[in-house]
């Protein structure tokens, strides 16, 4: 009888053990995921972005432009205009254009912008954690709607 209580610990002993062994594996897997998914998203800073944004069109033409007043302490890099209709966001364009500190620029577009409302993501330049410099838009609270007629 005391020799069955003896096999019972090690069993016990065996799957506390594996337990741990999984626990420590798991563990180990997740951190080095972290690190894969930060370094190929890292997070954008815009604390301080404010700009103001207007799409027009030339007289006569069909050459859209952005009007953008840059009135915040970072500078813009570009923009990813989406178009809103019915609540629904759509990719439009993507425009690169360097607008500094306090500037004003007009940036002509490619695409046409029919009448309707438009939504105007200003870009930043991030590094990522191998050095790498690349431009990322700024979350939504920094997006400008605009207006087309």
């Amino acid at each position: 009888m005391i020799g069955m209580n003896k096999r019972g610990v090690g069993l016990v002993v065996a799957s506390v053990l594996l337990i741990a062994l999984s626990v420590s594996l798991a563990l180990l897997m997740w951190s080095q995921m972290e690190q894969v998914v930060i370094r190929l998203a890292p997070e954008v800073d815009c604390y301080g972005m404010e700009f103001r944004a207007e799409i027009g069109r030339e007289q006569g033409t069909q050459v859209y432009y952005l009007d953008v007043v840059n009135l915040g302490s970072l500078q813009i890099e570009g923009f990813y205009i989406k178009s809103l209709s019915e609540g629904e966001l759509s990719f439009h364009e993507e425009v690169s254009g360097i607008v500094a500190r306090g500037a004003t620029e007009r940036i002509q577009l490619e695409a046409s912008y029919p009448a309707g409302r438009y939504v105007v993501a200003p870009m930043v330049e991030v590094e990522d954690l191998d050095g790498e410099q690349y431009y990322k838009a700024c979350k939504d609270i920094y997006e400008e709607r605009v207006i087309v007629e």
